[in-house]
């Protein structure tokens, strides 16, 4: 039975309960949004800067999202975030860059993006891996043999180091430092054994997921992230096409076997039953993926016995086979049809009940089709054409609308799109100009759009065409599908049968990220709204015993943004100031008073969240290395060569940092007593501070300085540097009376008392002085001002200051003009020839492209990504040579 489903059918009531009744006021609520981070290149040597073009998209058709107007980009490596950046979103668009540190170490890094809306799935996020390098060839690699932890907190980590000809570094004593984030759990030296493997062992008071270890011999360093009870094994999977396996029905298997490095290995293996039998044989020749079919009889069990390396096997149980149910299939092999199968097994099909079918994808229904199931064999074609390029989530209901099976479908973009450069020549001269026409088409019509154009280096490119992530491969693919897809936009390029069958192969072996059923019965309001592009302060005035307190004079001001407002609060004691661009991160000060100035009232801001903690899915997307170093030493010597003929000569002089320790005083707030500290920074050492904040930075030992989120913003707190994953800011107390962690920028930042009215500042790290302050493995820092009163006070609850995150300053790519020869300039060595961002293409001709090439020779490469206002993305590459 052969019948079209189409998109236009309406939504069929029944007397059961419908989880459909609730999707569309759900999905309302629950909008989603998609980012991707177009960047110039992939491989950066240290100093440069890191240029980059976002896309947001929303819903099936992946059309540019007007939702959020704030875009969060960030940039780390294993032991926390390194840059932060948020900028504006105008109409789906942004634009930003990172620049980068000469301090840094070699090796992989990660860019993360997101907006508001998306926090509510952290899993969501956009992320991607580059490379930061210097000249100095890497010697030394390194890579995991197996982890492992305990219940009492012990860890083991186990580590091959060689060079890099694949020889093990044996008998190499290595300094060594375990961390996880910005917090070290230990430090120590230890040498490899003859093969080059050492052992790690550590204690953690936490449940540990991912660690960073940085080992040095002979003065180069190399940073390993760990995920910690990492198999020494491999992983094999076997997955039941739709989710089920009945008894006496044809089943398609995928198999996927994961090595213990996370990547797919290539294996084969047979099927045999409980009594020996080979059933049939299967080949994982996919990036370690691979199928086979099966009949289950009645009664019988089925293993997988997978062949690995070196003559070991080991055996895999399948799935038990249900003894009634059904089977769903798609088969996605015409380019112009979807076809779906479903199999029942007689107890089923002999009801004829009505069963139901949806398709969702971007968390919008656009298939719902309901069917009589009186057969033991249904078919049905969806038109291509029928369906949003992508991913759909296909899945079907019994007749009382249980989800029975689930299958993900891909459709290829309908129509064919490209972007055509004119007057592109395959050899140009070094400082020659490049004048170029460029034009987007879809379906050979030239179209509107909006894209980002990167002339680099060849060489400064990451791996091969298939392993880069592209608006295609991000957007249609990554986003939607749950884990680490290896080679994303193999599927993407020189499109054929093979590859349909790969990518369909890939969907049954991964699942589906964005929508689940059962989260329907989740009714609670998602914790994220969108972010406009506009910030509005709010919040409330109450008196010191906590009633709201109506007609407050509310007063909002901060010098740098040159704002000054007020307000009066309304029966319930709220406030609301208009919205207010922040174009940069500013400190703002909010004030209420009683109309007669006698009362006392405390001011209290609606939080606004700003950048989301580093998770799991980002250390994991991180342990998949996407480069190795080897390959770009050469280019960055060549690259420090030519930066040397240009005069070029950067570098970074650190000052001495001089730790003073106890000293003597007059008077203090310290309940142990004066002077009973770990160490004390006494007032004559302040005198040319311009906050406490960096000067504490620099004169205190034992202490860092990391970000904290508060009910009131983003706030820098001291922490015990020994003070492990589950750390908590250090206590404050200002002539004895403690500070409220949201308060701390007010006296550490803000200068609420002149550092050279301190008279010490007693730094307390060990319980023997924390006792006092109930702060055993926290840390207090203890002011004591000359003019204070150490009986202690009360806090002016009517003023709070206020640090919301702002926008980062924008900068534009400089692009030198060669039109004129003249004496004395100075050679040209870009990275990065030629940056764009803001190129709109135009319906009825091409838009000009003009730059000069610097004087590197070589291959160069144009890379183009974009996307039009009806959600048609196009990725395109050029190259040309510099010749002398």
């Amino acid at each position: 039975m052969f019948f079209f489903l189409g998109l236009k059918d309406s939504f069929a009531q029944s007397s059961g309960t419908i989880p459909l009744d609730d999707f569309e006021g759900w999905t309302k609520k629950r909008v989603r949004e998609k980012v991707y981070i177009h960047t110039d290149r992939t491989v950066y040597a240290k100093g440069d800067t890191i240029w980059f073009n976002a896309y947001t998209v929303t819903g099936s058709g992946n059309r540019l999202s007007r939702l959020s107007g704030a875009l969060y980009v960030e940039l780390f490596t294993q032991s926390g975030k390194i840059s932060q950046v948020k900028i504006p979103i105008v109409n789906g668009l942004a634009k930003g860059c990172f620049p980068t540190d000469l301090t840094l170490i070699d090796g992989d890094y990660s860019i993360r993006a997101y907006t508001r809306l998306m926090r509510n799935d952290p899993t969501s996020f956009f992320q991607k891996n580059i490379y930061i390098g210097s000249a100095k060839a890497a010697q030394i690699v390194s890579a995991v043999i197996a982890s492992s932890s305990t219940e009492n907190g012990s860890n083991k980590i186990e580590l091959k180091y060689t060079n890099r000809g694949g020889e093990p570094i044996a008998d190499r004593s290595f300094k060594y430092s375990i961390t996880e984030g910005a917090d070290t759990l230990k430090t120590g030296k230890s040498a490899t054994d003859g093969n080059g493997n050492l052992s790690l062992h550590f204690k953690s008071t936490s449940h540990l997921k991912f660690v960073s270890v940085e080992a040095e011999a002979d003065d180069e360093k190399v940073n390993t992230v760990v995920a910690i009870n990492q198999p020494s094994d491999f992983d094999i999977q076997i997955l039941a096409e739709g989710g089920t396996f009945v008894e006496g029905l044809q089943s398609r298997l995928a198999v996927k076997c994961v090595g213990p490095d996370g990547y797919g290995k290539n294996i084969t293996g047979k099927i045999v039953d409980d009594q020996g039998v080979t059933v049939t044989t299967f080949n994982c020749d996919h990036y370690g993926m691979g199928q086979f079919l099966i009949v289950p009889e009645a009664g019988r069990t089925y293993t997988a016995i997978a062949d690995i390396k070196d003559g070991f096997s080991t055996k895999v149980n399948l799935p038990a086979a249900s003894r009634n149910g059904a089977i769903f299939s798609a088969y996605t092999n015409s380019s112009d049809t979807i076809t779906l199968r479903i199999q029942a097994s007689s107890s089923v099909h002999a009801l004829k009940s009505v069963w139901h079918l949806t398709g969702v994808a971007g968390n919008e229904l656009v298939i719902k089709k309901d069917f009589t199931l009186n057969g033991p064999l249904l078919s049905f074609k969806i038109p291509c054409s029928d369906l949003p390029t992508g991913i759909t989530q296909l899945t079907l209901f019994s007749d009382r609308y249980e989800p029975v099976a689930e299958r993900l479908v891909f459709n290829y973009p309908k129509v064919n799109s490209s972007i055509k450069l004119s007057n592109l020549k395959e050899s140009f001269k070094p400082r020659e100009m490049v004048d170029l026409g460029m034009q987007s088409e879809v379906g050979n019509q030239a179209v509107v759009g909006s894209y980002a154009v990167s002339v680099t280096d060849e060489r400064l490119q990451t791996g091969s065409e298939d392993d880069e992530q592209t608006i295609l491969s991000s957007l249609l693919l990554s986003s939607d599908v749950k884990g680490y897809i290896e080679h994303p936009n193999y599927y993407f390029h020189d499109i054929n049968d093979k590859k349909k069958a790969e990518l369909d192969l890939l969907l049954r072996s991964q699942g589906y990220r964005s929508f689940s059923w059962k989260n329907l019965n989740n009714k609670q309001e998602p914790l994220y709204s969108p972010e406009a592009l506009e910030t509005v302060f709010s919040g409330s005035a109450k008196t010191l015993f906590g009633k709201a307190y109506a007609g407050a004079d509310i007063t909002i001001l901060s010098l740098k943004a040159k704002l000054f407002q007020q307000t009066k609060t309304d029966q319930s004691g709220r406030f609301s100031f208009p919205p207010f661009l922040l174009t940069d991160s500013v400190k703002i000060t909010f004030k209420a008073s009683a109309p007669d100035k006698k009362r006392r009232l405390a001011v209290e801001i609606d939080s606004i969240p700003g950048y989301h903690p580093l998770t799991d899915e980002s250390y994991d997307y991180l342990l998949h290395h996407s480069v190795g170093a080897y390959h770009y030493n050469d280019i960055f010597n060549s690259q420090k060569e030519l930066q040397e003929k240009a005069g070029n000569h950067t570098g970074i002089q650190l000052k001495d940092v001089v730790v003073k320790s106890k000293q003597q005083m007059s008077r203090s707030a310290n309940y142990n007593g004066a002077g009973r500290a770990d160490q004390v920074v006494v007032g004559d050492q302040l005198k040319s501070c311009a906050n406490l904040s960096i000067c504490l930075a620099g004169l205190i030992s034992g202490v860092i300085f990391k970000s904290v989120q508060t009910d009131f913003g983003v706030v820098m707190a001291p922490f015990l540097a020994r003070g492990g994953p589950d750390a908590r800011p250090m206590l404050l107390y200002w002539n004895g009376m403690q500070v409220e962690l949201q308060d701390y920028p007010v006296y550490l930042d803000q200068n609420i008392e002149n550092p050279q009215d301190i008279e010490s500042i007693e730094i307390l790290r060990n319980d023997n002085y924390t006792t006092m302050y109930g702060a055993q493995s926290r840390g207090v820092i203890v002011v004591t001002t000359r003019g204070g009163s150490l009986s202690g006070g009360r806090l002016n609850l009517s003023t709070r200051l206020f640090e919301p995150v702002g926008f980062s300053k924008v900068k534009d790519f400089y692009v030198p003009k060669y039109n004129t020869l003249s004496k004395g300039q100075k050679p040209d060595f870009r990275s990065t020839v030629y940056w764009n961002p803001s190129v709109v293409t135009s319906a009825t001709g091409n838009v000009p492209i003009k730059y000069y090439n610097s004087d590197a020779t070589g291959n160069f490469r144009i890379t183009i990504e974009g996307i039009t206002p009806d959600g048609n993305m196009l990725h395109s590459v050029y190259r040309y040579k510099v010749t002398k």
